[in-house]
């Protein structure tokens, strides 16, 4: 019996056990699998953000994906339907026919409620405006004693009062005190006549 371990035709049965194994592993991971699961076929994701999504989708289609818009934000500095977000993300490594979702900038921005920004200094005014989306356009000195402190709130040329609907990233202008005593002129007395003098005048007129 143990001779038979020692013998030429016990190694060659290893041996070809070994190789079919060999050939069953290169088969499986090289053959099946890759057509199995397209794994030998990837492409890289284009980078389409910050462009127009007619842009975008022209793009993504050329390179064999598929579109799909799941969100909208808004951006007051991107014009409407620019891409801003993508996932995958670009130049990801991906199998073709892949889904590609797309955030969208909107068309039309969310309106806020402008907030209460009178008798505030223009930083406090300023933080306020941020933290509502919208936007310090401009700031605007009047006389006043209440330096930099928020006496008006104007849109457009048009005073706005707490409350006012705006679409998000609209362009307020503050009107602020400029500071200093405020001096009011005495308007003049009109000079008085001397009436010992007038009639002097007046007699003299009459010879």
């Amino acid at each position: 019996m143990f001779a038979y371990f020692k013998s030429r035709e016990f190694f060659l049965t290893i041996l070809a056990m070994m190789l079919i194994s060999i050939l069953g592993y290169l088969f499986v991971f090289f053959v099946f699998l890759p057509s199995y699961t397209e794994h030998g076929e990837s492409v890289l994701v284009p980078d389409v953000s910050k462009i127009p999504y007619k842009e975008a989708e022209k793009k993504l289609e050329d390179a064999g994906f598929r579109i799909e818009t799941r969100d909208s934000v808004y951006m007051p500095d991107l014009p409407p339907l620019t891409v801003i977000k993508q996932y995958p993300s670009p130049l990801t490594s991906v199998k073709p026919d892949r889904t590609i979702l797309l955030t969208l900038n909107k068309i039309v921005p969310p309106t806020v409620k402008l907030p209460a920004l009178l008798d505030m200094s223009v930083y406090q005014a300023k933080s306020q405006l941020e933290s509502h989306k919208l936007m310090l356009k401009d700031i605007k000195k009047i006389p006043d004693i209440a330096r930099n402190m928020v006496l008006k709130v104007m849109v457009k040329g048009k005073e706005i009062k707490e409350g006012t609907e705006l679409p998000q990233g609209t362009g307020v202008t503050l009107v602020v005190g400029e500071g200093g005593a405020i001096v009011f002129q005495k308007e003049k007395e009109p000079a008085k006549v001397d009436d010992s003098k007038a009639a002097k005048e007046a007699e003299t007129t009459k010879k």
